[in-house]
């Protein structure tokens, strides 16, 4: 009996469960559909997709990228909006480019097989000296007309047929040069568009909002030091590449994601998007793409913040993710980077946090252990 009392306690408690973890679930679907509500009350300029895009596999993905952007005021879901265009561009544009290709191939194709048809013609038009008299009888005779076309100079039979095809050919190409033109302008324009709303929210919430920085900073030895950050929410990530670096990253959880698309190289330090490369040659030049004076906005950093002190060229700053935690790594001129620093440059580090927090830039907690 006591057997039974226990599994009937058991699946009561089971049952209990599942019940609390059903109405969660429905609160957290409510408040998702609050919030889809809200964001199509913003929703003033419904978007359209162009002509161009009406039948493309990727138009529901470009929709709902254009709606993200145009109704949502979070920062995640702008990133989500600015990601999804950029890839649907790339992923039209591979599209484009294997239909191209095989336009031309069966273009190519063709040509080679009217080329092949006219052969037998223009062989026959020059007969040999020890050509058979059954050459004017049975299967050959079929194409003595052309020969005979041919030898008396009148128009080639197969122009017609081949200026057809050509007009075709060219009209195919011009269509898809068309759709090309208009696939890029309305990328361009969406994916700009959606830039700057990336860029005005994040300035939003700078003058909203003050990221969290826990910093702590570690002595080693009497002249160096380690130095960490405590890994920050991924709205303050954002933020914190920007105040540092002066760029903003090109996704959302740039910050965090440290999945490794090659086991047998060092990890990655950039995405490998917007012109830019995974891993550029030398430090120097992976460097100078985090310049802050570089125009461009945004900058695809991987799984680190790289900054500089102010009016210092050296040394190099990251903080990389390293899980729970930002390792501070330092680079001097002519070394790499290494989280065991001098003192004096974990301590300038502090003393550039302790000016943002007196600016009202940020939220700062320091410890020096």
């Amino acid at each position: 009996m006591t057997g039974a009392e226990d599994e009937a306690r058991s699946e009561d408690k089971a049952r209990a469960e599942n019940t609390s973890k059903a109405l969660d679930a429905s609160e957290q679907a409510i408040a998702r559909v609050s919030a889809a509500a809200s964001s199509e009350s913003l929703l003033t300029e419904r978007p359209t997709l162009p002509d161009c895009l009406q039948e493309s596999p990727w138009a529901g993905e470009v929709m709902d990228a254009l709606v993200r952007a145009r109704a949502s005021t979070l920062l995640e879901d702008l990133y989500d909006a600015r990601l999804r265009l950029t890839r649907a561009r790339d992923a039209v544009a591979a599209e484009r480019e294997v239909a191209r290709a095989a336009l031309e191939r069966r273009a190519g194709i063709f040509l080679r097989s009217v080329a092949a048809a006219r052969a037998p013609a223009a062989t026959e038009s020059q007969p040999s000296e020890l050509e058979s008299p059954l050459r004017e009888q049975g299967s050959t005779r079929e194409s003595g007309a052309v020969g005979e076309a041919l030898r008396t100079g009148e128009a080639d039979p197969f122009a017609a047929f081949l200026d057809k095809a050509k007009g075709e050919l060219a009209c195919a190409r011009d269509q898809n040069e068309a759709r090309a033109a208009a696939e890029d302008a309305f990328f361009e324009a969406e994916i700009a568009r959606a830039s700057e709303a990336v860029v005005a929210c994040a300035q939003s919430l700078l003058a909203a909002h003050t990221p969290r920085v826990a910093f702590s900073l570690q002595p080693v030895g009497a002249h160096n030091a380690v130095a960490w950050m405590d890994r920050p929410s991924p709205d303050d990530a954002v933020l914190l590449t920007l105040l540092l670096s002066g760029h903003l990253p090109t996704r959302y959880d740039a910050l965090f994601d440290d999945a490794l698309d090659d086991m047998t190289l060092e990890a990655a330090t950039f995405f490998a998007e917007e012109g830019y490369a995974a891993r550029p040659r030398t430090l120097d030049e992976a460097d100078d793409l985090c310049c802050p004076g570089k125009e461009r906005p945004f900058v695809p950093f991987k799984a680190m913040i790289p900054f500089r002190l102010p009016e210092r060229d050296f040394p190099r700053l990251r903080f990389v993710n390293q899980g729970p935690v930002l390792q501070l790594l330092a680079r001097e001129a002519g070394g790499g980077y290494a989280p065991l620093m001098p003192m004096a440059t974990a301590e300038a580090v502090a003393g550039q946090l302790i000016r943002l927090q007196v600016e009202g830039r940020i939220a700062l907690a320091f410890a020096a252990l």
